[in-house]
């Protein structure tokens, strides 16, 4: 059947390189609701004289995906014991474009002659903000994070299991888990 498949090799032992592989398949993606929430204060000098404070929030829907850096993948192998590292897990987040509409941007009202424009780049940097304290949360909040290492753990060792299967072999697979440094 293997051979019928497209598999041309012999399998000895569990490969580095489809460990990598697993690894790719093993992102977590998770959505969220997120609020941008920022206050503009009013500029110094002269120019700035009626400018007044200005709260503005943006709501919208966002990803995080958890993955890890493939190539900080490490496999040491001594007979049948097989120790692999798993790098600390990257945090990647996206705003979902769609999820800016109108109503999604409420701004304090401007006075007649207080004026203190929110900008593009106002907004822009409040949605950055907001995406660092998301990510800053889910570090704290080790639930995602733990949970992304047990599904590429689970992976791996089962496609290591299936590599002792197929040639009669145990293998003993350890873990080390890289952690951030300080």
């Amino acid at each position: 059947k293997l051979l019928e498949s497209g598999f041309s090799g012999t399998v000895e032992t569990p490969s580095l390189d489809q460990i990598k592989n697993i690894c790719e398949l093993a992102t977590l993606k998770c959505s969220y609701q997120n609020i941008a929430k920022s206050i503009k204060k009013p500029g110094t000098g002269l120019s700035h004289l009626f400018e007044k404070e200005r709260a503005f929030w943006i709501e919208y829907q966002g990803t995080v995906e958890i993955s890890f850096d493939i190539s900080r993948i490490k496999m040491e192998t001594n007979g049948t014991e097989i120790k692999i590292t798993l790098p600390e897990p990257r945090l990647v987040t996206n705003v979902i474009p769609e999820s800016l509409i109108e109503d999604s941007f409420i701004i304090a009202p401007d006075q007649l002659f207080q004026k203190n424009s929110i900008t593009v780049q106002d907004q822009k940097e409040a949605v950055i903000r907001a995406q660092e304290e998301m990510v800053e949360q889910i570090r704290e909040h080790t639930t995602l994070i733990r949970s992304a290492e047990k599904q590429a753990q689970e992976l791996i060792e089962n496609y290591i299991q299936q590599i002792g299967k197929l040639t009669s072999v145990e293998y003993r697979i350890t873990w080390d888990m890289e952690v951030a440094s300080e």
